[in-house]
């Protein structure tokens, strides 16, 4: 990080041509997009990996009902308060606040695509009802899901129908003969163990990758937007930790008391 910034800061105080500079950061941006693509070309692979095992693994259909909907209970309510929370730290701290007009107008121009399409999507949920957006994440075709997951334009279920999808697969997968879903099953367990393995592998690249970025970042926008960074990483910690020692303490207080009410304490 620290490499990349400086690194920035030099150069954008030798270079000054656009031109120079949008050639200079075609040569350096790739590096931090190769690490960011690592990491999310595996990211459909660990979910139905992941999720399916995790489910075939409880072995029982019906204990995973009774899981299921405590899950969904202690989710819907953490949830809830996770959302509080950041909603309320961006009104009182408002970190987008220190950006430049200038570096705006660029930030913008430079997202235009993901910006519009985050419109986009924003304005199809506000003409759909509760019960359209619940149907919406059970996906008619899970390939359409998993190939535009990250697609910012696509107004379907996108990673949650993936969920969805893989999570019928584990349930499936405790409700029929094991020694015929044995081979799937050891399938899945390799697939697993391949993601992690690869995902360690992009992991090696994060000083190159991260660096890249933020020298990418500080060359075309300057050092002001470090700042704004900075005050939005400190707000998302602090957010963090309030949710980490505040939320969670009070249910692992309550589980202490009520142990089958709180979901940490089922294992």
């Amino acid at each position: 990080m620290l490499v990349g910034v400086t690194a920035g800061i030099i150069i954008r105080q030798f270079v000054t041509d656009a031109d120079t500079i949008k050639q200079i950061t075609s040569y350096v941006k790739p590096l931090g997009d190769i690490f960011m693509r690592m990491i999310f070309m595996m990211v459909i692979p660990l979910i139905i990996s992941a999720l399916a095992l995790g489910v075939a693994e409880l072995g029982d259909v019906s204990r995973l009902g009774k899981i299921g909907f405590r899950m969904v209970k202690y989710t819907l309510v953490v949830t809830s308060i996770s959302v509080i929370l950041g909603v309320g730290m961006v009104k009182i701290f408002q970190p987008g606040n220190g950006i430049s007009i200038e570096t705006r107008t660029k930030l913008l121009e430079q997202y235009k695509e993901t910006t519009s399409g985050i419109k986009g999507n924003v304005e199809a949920v506000k003409g759909k009802s509760f019960m359209e957006i619940i149907s919406q994440i059970v996906p008619k075709n899970p390939l359409e899901d998993m190939v535009r997951a990250f697609d910012p334009t696509y107004t379907g279920g996108g990673l949650l129908s993936v969920m969805f999808f893989a999570l019928l697969i584990g349930i499936a997968m405790t409700s029929v003969d094991q020694a015929r879903i044995q081979t799937f099953k050891s399938f899945l367990e390799g697939l697993y163990d391949i993601v992690m393995k690869i995902i360690n592998y992009g992991m090696l690249l994060a000083p190159i990758g991260v660096g890249a970025l933020l020298f990418n970042l500080t060359l075309t926008l300057g050092v002001s937007i470090l700042g704004v960074i900075l005050k939005y990483v400190l707000v998302v910690l602090f957010a963090l930790a309030l949710h980490q020692f505040g939320t969670y303490s009070i249910i692992l207080k309550l589980g202490h008391h009520h142990p089958f009410s709180c979901p940490m304490f089922w294992g």
